[in-house]
C-alpha cells in the first residue's frame, strides 16, 4: 500500500499507463509477441521499454517501444519468441519528457504480468487471417485494430452497432502478409456496444468493441 501511495496516488504529475495483459501465445501461429500500451504525460513521453524474462529471479532483457503514430498515444514493442511450454514475465517502463519515470505494474519487477507460451499445430487447416485484440477496449479516442495474415489477401474491416447496422468501413483493400495496424477514432462514435468485423475471402471474424 505504501509503495502504491508513493508511486502513483501521491504523485502530482503521474505518467499514465494503460495496457491489456497478453493472453497465452502460440509459437505455431505467431513470430514474437506484440505488446501495446497507451502512454500519456502532460510533457509527453520521451521513451518506453518492455522488460521480459522467463525467470523472474534471473536477468531481464528489454526491447524499446515505438510510438505507433504521432496522432495517438499508443506505443508498441514485440517480445522475441521464447521456448514453448514455459511462461514469459514482463513489465513496462516509461519516461516522460520531464524526466519522470514509472514502471507498470507498479511493484515491477517484483510483480509483473505474465503469459504462457505454447506450440500447438492444428490438425485442420489453420486460418490465414486473424483479428487480434483491439486496443484500447473500452475505447474513447484513437483505437488500434491489429490484423495478422499469413498470406497477402484482400478484405475489409467494418464497424457495426448493436442493431447490426453498418456504422463505418475502416479498411477496404489488400492486407499484406504479416501484421498490420488499422485505426479508428472512437471519439466520433456514440457511447455503446459495437462489433468490429474482419472479412477476407471466405473467412469472417468479429470482436466486440465498447465505446465510452
Amino acid at each position: 500500500a505504501i509503495h502504491c501511495i508513493t508511486k502513483e496516488i501521491g504523485v502530482n504529475d503521474p505518467v499514465h499507463v494503460v495496457h491489456q495483459q497478453l493472453a497465452c501465445q502460440n509459437n505455431a501461429a505467431v513470430t514474437g509477441y506484440p505488446v501495446y500500451a497507451t502512454l500519456e504525460h502532460r510533457s509527453g513521453i520521451a521513451a518506453a521499454d518492455v522488460f521480459y524474462t522467463t525467470n523472474p529471479n534471473g536477468s531481464w532483457q528489454s526491447v524499446p517501444m515505438q510510438l505507433i503514430a504521432d496522432t495517438t498515444n499508443v506505443w508498441s514493442a514485440t517480445i522475441p519468441e521464447q521456448a514453448a511450454g514455459g511462461k514469459v514475465f514482463y513489465y513496462l517502463e516509461a519516461t516522460a519528457n520531464s524526466g519522470k519515470t514509472i514502471v507498470h505494474p507498479l511493484p515491477a519487477p517484483q510483480g509483473t504480468w505474465s503469459f504462457c507460451v505454447t506450440d500447438i499445430v492444428d490438425s485442420e487447416e489453420a486460418p490465414t487471417t486473424a483479428l487480434l485484440e483491439i486496443y484500447p477496449n473500452p475505447a474513447s479516442a484513437i483505437t488500434c485494430i491489429p490484423v495478422r495474415t499469413s498470406v497477402t489477401t484482400t478484405g475489409t474491416i467494418q464497424i457495426f452497432n448493436a442493431l447490426g447496422q453498418l456504422v463505418k468501413t475502416v479498411f477496404d483493400g489488400t492486407f499484406s502478409t504479416g501484421d498490420s495496424n488499422h485505426f479508428l477514432d472512437a471519439g466520433l462514435l456514440n457511447a455503446g456496444t459495437y462489433f468490429v468485423k474482419l472479412q477476407t475471402g471466405g473467412q469472417m471474424m468479429m470482436k466486440k468493441l465498447l465505446v465510452r
